[in-house]
């Protein structure tokens, strides 16, 4: 290798000791984060204590701990650029404290030494399922952080459960019982590794070296293990790495993946393509086309068979700190899609600017996503023989472009997973520098490129509109979005074959891709529906409904704030986003502005309404509360009122319980407007 290998270990020291035993191996341990279990490195930062953390001499000790609390250390690993991460359970044992904002931590004995009083938190022992729900999201966190980054493959997971044999000795030591039942917990944290990721990725040392030095600097316990441990497992992260490079992240390769590895021996333009679209050298051809300006589609083709669909796999943002072009996404997702054809692109974007680190397809001269489409197009016509079949998928950036380009071919499918749905609100100012270079300089607000950053204004200006499945989960930003898209689009096509559909997944909290193996069968099951549907593209019929976005951005609740509705409305559905330390689930609410038309008598009328209650006060009236436990909550509310009355305007308010007032993050209302009395 041209330089050394750059490693960063997330867990204890049972692989941190091997480190210093490398000898002429041309390594480098870059970051080492310990005294954590993922659910608390993963989780929410808490407020409620400002520890001292001059107590400790050790710097190593006060960063582990300052670290854990403060989140400092999953901050860092977003951004880090490594070769290899490695992750071990051993600091699991530590059990998790819960503040009263929602915030956790791991109760090692560092945290201890922080003089923190018991009662300001609640303890979750470790091996409980509630510190199984906590690890799993971390882990899944994890995973998806990486996939995102395309780094996924450059994890390792060292297994490593304690022992109950010393070296030198025939008897049976420590604590036999809390031994069994933390190596039940690894076997069971180990199976949910191995159903994310390759098992190769997972490394476990020869059982016969499972043996507990009684001479160990740091002590004799049931994971200090023998020298001869550590060596062995230096062997297989050496080989560990070697599966790594041929997985295609070699450093010596600029692209995401190895071309070489891949069996790719050149790039062709996309008319040498075309001219033997059916030969396949190795699993891949690559295309190098050029678009305009400077600008060039990058793609990876894996031709399997005639007449089968295409599975289009696009790319996501990068960060400054791995930024590469081109960078090939989910190329290992190849074998998902056994009964398609496949194609991975890179972000044409890139060749903008070295500070472009996505593009979402905005450009200012270039039509970009025209020209990428009518690529697509002609690829999948020379497979299929027509131009129907194509499946567009990606997750946040590249869920943006998946409906960017169904939308520009028809009878297309686009499944957007997490997708950035306007990014004159997204929040990532680096990303948002690159956009802004690709539109020339203009502003994301410029109305001039509203079609080129808001997903809704886009799929407005449609005659005919495209299967969209949207997935995402009640914790990521965009989720009032994507469910008023869903409601405002649905019914374009019919009751049985609606244009966009939405799935809401439970496995993953906030901005996160769910894991390869869900998200690759909700692929195939629109294969499926393509290959068994004779629909086309939609015309776009827009239903006389309601879609409106009250509110966004970050409003502190301390009393009373009101929202009017853009139309009278007699059935409504408001989706409110509130972040809150309150563990009192109901700290604020929503109040109705209500309105009777003639002499209807608003109360008496509302005994027949569904999803409110009247409140005994009488600034309260009709009203429902908002979801305010500690955390990212998301609060759907559906109203039905009565005949004669109508809704014009909502009021959030501050309610009793918790010293902490809550934020609220977003409010949205979707339904049909009121029927308008006729004039005589």
């Amino acid at each position: 290798m041209s330089k050394p290998l750059n490693l960063v270990i997330l867990g204890s020291c049972v692989t941190r000791d091997a480190i210093e035993l490398l000898g002429d191996r041309p390594w480098e341990l870059n970051k080492y984060m310990a005294r954590t279990g993922l659910g608390s490195f993963f989780g929410p930062r808490t407020n409620s204590v400002h520890p001292d953390f001059s107590v400790f001499s050790s710097s190593f000790r006060r960063r582990t701990v300052e670290e854990d609390l403060t989140k400092a250390g999953a901050a860092w690993l977003e951004n880090a650029d490594f070769d290899i991460l490695i992750y071990d359970p051993i600091d699991e044992r530590y059990p998790m404290a819960v503040f009263p904002d929602g915030g956790v931590c791991t109760l090692s004995a560092e945290f201890s030494e922080l003089a923190v009083p018991a009662s300001s938190y609640r303890e979750v022992p470790a091996g409980s399922e509630e510190f199984w729900d906590a690890w799993t999201r971390g882990w899944d966190q994890l995973v998806g952080m990486l996939r995102e980054r395309n780094m996924v493959d450059r994890l390792l997971v060292h297994h490593a459960p304690w022992t109950t044999r010393i070296s030198g000795s025939d008897s049976v030591r420590f604590d036999q019982p809390r031994i069994h039942k933390h190596n039940e917990w690894i076997d069971r944290a180990m199976e949910h590794v191995r159903s994310t990721i390759p098992a190769e990725q997972v490394i476990r040392v020869d059982e016969r070296l499972h043996l507990s030095d009684p001479d160990h600097k740091w002590g004799a316990t049931p994971y200090h293990y023998i020298e001869d441990y550590s060596h062995d497992l230096l062997r297989r992260i050496d080989e560990s790495s070697h599966v790594i490079e041929v997985l295609g992240e070699s450093q010596q390769t600029v692209t995401g993946v190895s071309t070489h590895d891949l069996g790719v021996d050149k790039r062709e333009t996309l008319d040498q393509y075309l001219a033997r679209p059916t030969d396949m050298v190795g699993p891949w051809r690559e295309i190098h086309q050029p678009l305009g300006d400077g600008l060039f589609l990058d793609g990876l083709l894996a031709y399997r068979d005639d007449g089968l669909p295409t599975v289009v796999l696009l790319p996501s943002a990068q960060s400054l700190a791995s930024r590469r072009n081109p960078l090939y996404v989910r190329n290992s997702w190849v074998d998902e899609f056994l009964e398609a054809n496949v194609i991975v692109l890179s972000d044409p974007g890139l060749y903008v600017a070295d500070e472009v680190l996505g593009s979402w397809f905005v450009s200012e001269d270039v039509p970009v996503a025209d020209r990428v489409a009518a690529a697509l197009m002609s690829i999948h016509r020379a497979w299929n023989g027509t131009d129907r079949g194509l499946v567009f998928y990606g997750s946040a950036m590249g869920a943006f472009e998946a409906v960017q380009l169904a939308g520009r071919v028809p009878g297309a499918v686009a499944v957007a997973e997490i997708p950035q749905t306007d990014l004159r609100t997204y929040t990532d100012p680096d990303a948002l520098a690159g956009v802004a270079i690709c539109a020339g300089g203009k502003s994301v607000y410029d109305p001039s490129v509203e079609t080129q950053v808001d997903m809704a204004s886009y799929l407005r200006s449609l005659e005919c509109l495209p299967r969209i499945h949207f997935v995402t989960n009640v914790f990521d930003p965009t989720y009032a979005d994507i469910k008023l898209m869903a409601d405002e689009f649905g019914g374009a096509v019919g009751e049985d074959d609606d244009a966009v559909v939405l799935t809401v997944s439970r496995s993953v909290r906030g901005h996160v891709p769910m894991l390869r193996p869900e998200a690759a069968q909700i692929v195939r099951g629109e294969i499926t529906r393509l290959q068994e549907s004779n629909s086309a593209a939609a015309p776009f019929r827009p239903h006389g409904r309601v879609n409106e976005q009250l509110f966004r951005g970050r409003l502190t609740i301390r009393d009373i704030v009101a929202f009017s509705l853009p139309v009278p409305m007699q059935s409504l559905v408001l989706l409110g986003q509130m972040e809150s330390g309150n563990i009192n689930p109901h700290s604020a609410l929503i109040s109705l502005e209500l309105h009777g038309e003639g002499d209807v008598e608003v109360d008496t009328a509302m005994e027949e309404a569904h999803g409110v209650v009247r409140s005994p006060s009488p600034h309260v009236g009709w009203f429902s509360y908002m979801n305010t436990r500690p955390g990212l909550q998301t609060t759907e509310m559906p109203v039905t009122l009565p005949p004669g009355v109508t809704c014009t305007g909502v009021r959030i308010i501050r309610w009793a319980g918790g010293d902490l007032d809550p934020d609220l993050l977003s409010l949205a209302v979707r339904g049909v407007a009121a029927a308008q009395p006729e004039s005589k």
